[in-house]
C-alpha cells in the first residue's frame, strides 16, 4: 500500500488506508504490527500521532524498497518513530531516574531508541493512528472505551500484544493509555508487571515534572519489585490471546 508514496497530511490519506470512520473519528492503517516478544520493557502510548505515522510510513517504504521483508520493515519503522524528539528526552530522563537502565544493564535508556533493541517494545494502546476531526486524538471526546471501535481495538490488538509480551515491564504513558491497558488487563491474564500512573512525557504536559516527583518514590519501588520478580515470571507459561477478526477495514 506504500508503493504510491507517503501521504502529506491526514486529509490526503488514501481511502485504502482507512480502517474506520465514524463521525469525527478516523482510524487509519500504518505499519505498526511488529511485536518484539522478547522485550523486557514495553512502552505504550495512546495512539500514533500524525508525525509519528509519517515517519513510520517513510521508514517502512524505504525498507521495502531496500528489499526487506514486511516484518523487518515494520520493526525498523517503529524503531525510527518511537517517541521521537522532546518526548523521548523526557521519557529517558524519567526511566533512568527510577532505575530502569540499571536493571537492563545499560548506561541510559536512551540506548533503547533509534533502532530496534532486543529489550524494548514500543506500541500504542490504540495500535493504529486515530484522529479526531483530522487532528491527533487526545484520548477524550470520545472516551476510547465508550467508542465501540476504539474499545474493540483495546480488547483485541492490545490484548494480543500484552499476552505476547509476558513477562515484561509495561509502561503506559499518561492517563488515557493507562486506562486502556487497565481495561485490557481486566479481560486477559497476561503475566506482565504494570508501571502504573507513569506521567505522560510530552512537553505539552505542563504538570509532568510535578507528577513525576510525586510518583518517583512509588515508581522506583515498582521497578525494584519488577526486577526481583522478573526471573519468576520468565518461567510462567503464556495464555493464548482471544481470537478476533472484528477490525476489518
Amino acid at each position: 500500500m506504500l508503493a504510491d508514496g507517503v501521504p502529506n497530511d491526514v486529509t490526503s490519506i488514501p481511502s485504502e488506508f482507512i480502517l474506520h470512520r465514524d463521525g469525527a473519528i478516523t482510524v487509519v492503517w500504518a505499519p505498526c504490527d511488529h511485536i518484539n516478544c522478547e522485550a523486557r520493557i514495553a512502552i505504550i502510548g495512546l495512539t500514533p500521532g500524525w508525525q509519528q505515522a509519517k515517519i513510520v510510513y517513510k521508514s517502512a517504504q524505504k525498507a521495502l524498497k531496500d528489499g526487506r521483508s514486511y516484518s523487518d520493515a515494520c520493526e525498523r519503522a517503529k524503531g525510527q518513530a518511537a517517541f521521537a524528539g522532546t518526548m523521548r528526552r523526557n521519557l529517558v530522563l524519567m526511566l533512568d531516574e527510577i532505575g530502569v537502565a540499571q536493571f537492563l544493564g545499560i548506561d541510559s535508556t536512551v540506548n533503547l531508541f533509534g533502532s530496534p533493541h532486543p529489550d524494548l517494545h514500543t506500541t500504542s494502546a490504540l495500535r493504529y493512528p486515530v484522529f479526531h476531526n483530522d487532528k491527533n486524538y487526545k484520548g477524550h471526546a470520545p472516551d476510547p472505551l465508550k467508542n465501540d471501535y476504539l474499545r474493540t481495538m483495546t480488547e483485541t490488538l492490545l490484548i494480543e500484544e500484552l499476552m505476547a509480551l509476558s513477562p515484561a515491564l509495561i509502561v503506559p504513558l499518561g492517563k488515557a493509555a493507562n486506562k486502556c491497558v487497565q481495561h485490557a488487563l481486566s479481560i486477559c491474564q497476561a503475566n506482565i508487571f504494570l508501571l502504573d500512573n507513569f506521567p505522560h512525557p510530552s512537553g505539552a504536559n505542563a504538570h509532568r515534572v510535578r507528577q513525576f516527583n510525586d510518583q518517583k518514590k512509588t515508581l522506583t519501588k515498582m521497578v525494584n519489585t519488577w526486577e526481583k520478580s522478573f526471573s519468576l515470571l520468565q518461567g510462567t507459561p503464556k495464555s493464548a490471546p482471544p481470537l478476533s477478526s472484528l477490525l476489518k477495514p
